[in-house]
């Protein structure tokens, strides 16, 4: 699967070589690609000069570049617009961020709820104005991109680059596999499209939010974090379900290949078994580094540690191939997670089952509860990332839903990522799979789950 370049971004590898090279006509510049949307294949252009265009132009380019790369090209290969950017770096990042990220406020919240200052002061009030302040944020991004100083941008212009651009690829790539077609082009070769990306990095924003207010905060920070099952499914509950459903598909890659990691790596450091451990009292071994149980499942406590620890540490293992490296970083990632611990073994999947949401909606009722009990119409209106996608909307049958994760949906729907895709990436067989994993889940005894809470103007309907 691949996204074109656009001319904009060729333009800003263009021009990078034209303003660095010499006159031989035999030079050329490559366009990187990349897999999964983010890049093509190389196209080049011959050399020339940018240091004679005037600077309003040198300015105007300089903000209709596309991508932190292709700007990152083009500012180090002229000394021209690297002095146009020094000058308008703040007003050229901001506006970057509002009109290409479009997710300002959850990137915002991401970067800033995991500093250092904020993790070593963090307790539950704290925790829950910041959310609150969130939220606020979320309905006004344009006051929020006015106000931020220009070390929180360069920051989240650092968060993005580093975890949320790259592991958008592997999320993507790992998915879309699983959506089965009968077309003979088949999903993997579809481009991602401008609203999957939203989705997708929204969601890992937003899972980043939910470890650093609920998980590990890291070396050094408060262990005084929102610990409920009830009030994270609260903070779940602040998004639109589908939305809410997106977290959990991106939480259901990190499981999948933290599993598959724990297999890898647990002989090497199940400190019970392993002969080279054979010096260690076994009175002092730590039972969460014997990755997988004794019935052979993953051990889950160690799993969630991983996963309470955010992207960071995702990306890290995604990306260390050495396995005794990798042994290393997990032995780690689990003995620091471990000591901050307290016993609690619940995490996100725990918040979802369905006697959290039944008192979550006791507690904390919302209009999107009111909205399924009184069943509300949700038509397909297009693909729009404000928009329910159209995976949810067939599974829920066109009437609108409260309900998410384990509970209510399925395993093999959030394998593949169902409510990412836009309505093209669906065809005949993909929705086919979509109407059976309903009928596995709610066709037989147990009915609609939605009908025990139906407001009685609307039964019978």
């Amino acid at each position: 699967m691949r996204t074109s370049v656009s001319p904009l971004e060729k333009m800003a590898f263009s021009l990078a070589a034209l303003s660095t090279q010499d006159d031989s006509p035999e030079t050329t510049v490559a366009v990187p690609g990349t897999a999964m949307g983010l890049g093509s294949p190389a196209s080049y252009a011959p050399q020339s000069s940018l240091e004679g265009l005037p600077a309003e132009v040198q300015r105007l380019i300089l903000f209709n570049i596309p991508t932190f790369e292709a700007l990152g090209a083009l500012v180090h290969a002229s000394p021209q617009l690297h002095r146009v950017y020094i000058v308008d770096r703040l007003p050229i990042l901001r506006y970057w961020l509002v009109q290409r990220l479009g997710v300002l406020a959850d990137a915002y919240a991401a970067y800033s709820s995991g500093t250092p200052s904020f993790q070593q002061s963090r307790d539950e009030p704290m925790l829950w104005d910041f959310l609150s302040e969130y939220e606020k944020k979320r309905a006004d991004q344009a006051a929020l991109a006015a106000q931020l100083p220009l070390e929180d941008i360069v920051g989240m212009v650092c968060f993005y680059n580093s975890y949320i651009e790259p592991l958008t690829e592997r999320y993507a790539a790992w998915a879309v596999g699983s959506i089965p077609s009968g077309a003979e082009v088949s999903p993997t070769a579809q481009s991602l499209s401008t609203t999957e990306i939203r989705r997708i990095q929204r969601a890992m924003y937003r899972l980043q939010i939910l470890c650093n207010a609920c998980g590990f905060g890291g070396e050094g920070s408060s262990s005084r974090r929102i610990q409920d099952d009830v009030e994270r499914l609260r903070i779940l509950s602040m998004f639109p379900p589908w939305e809410a459903e997106e977290i959990l598909c991106v939480h259901e890659f990190a499981k999948e290949n933290y599993s598959g990691v724990f297999k890898l790596v647990a002989w090497d450091l199940d400190e019970e078994r392993n002969p080279k451990y054979h010096h260690i009292d076994m009175t002092d071994t730590n039972d969460r580094l014997q990755l997988i149980t004794e019935t052979g499942h993953i051990n889950r406590r160690s799993r969630d540690i991983l996963l309470r620890h955010g992207l960071p540490i995702l990306f890290d293992v995604l990306n260390t191939e050495d396995r005794c490296q990798l042994a290393d970083m997990i032995r780690g990632a689990i003995v620091a997670g471990g000591e901050a611990d307290d016993g609690i073994e619940n995490w996100i999947d725990d918040a979802t089952w369905d006697d959290k949401q039944i008192q979550r909606r006791e507690r904390w009722y919302t209009h999107h509860d009111f909205a399924q009990d009184h069943r509300q119409k949700m038509p397909f209106e297009g693909d729009d990332p404000a928009l329910p996608p159209l995976a949810w909307i067939l599974f829920w049958q066109g009437k609108y839903s409260n309900l998410i994760g384990r509970s209510y949906t399925t395993k093999p729907l959030r394998r593949a990522g169902f409510v990412m895709w836009d309505a093209s990436r669906w065809d005949s067989v993909g929705r086919e799979f979509i109407e059976e994993e309903w009928y596995s889940r709610w066709g037989g005894l147990y009915g609609d789950p939605r009908s025990e809470d139906y407001d009685p103007s609307v039964v019978g309907l």
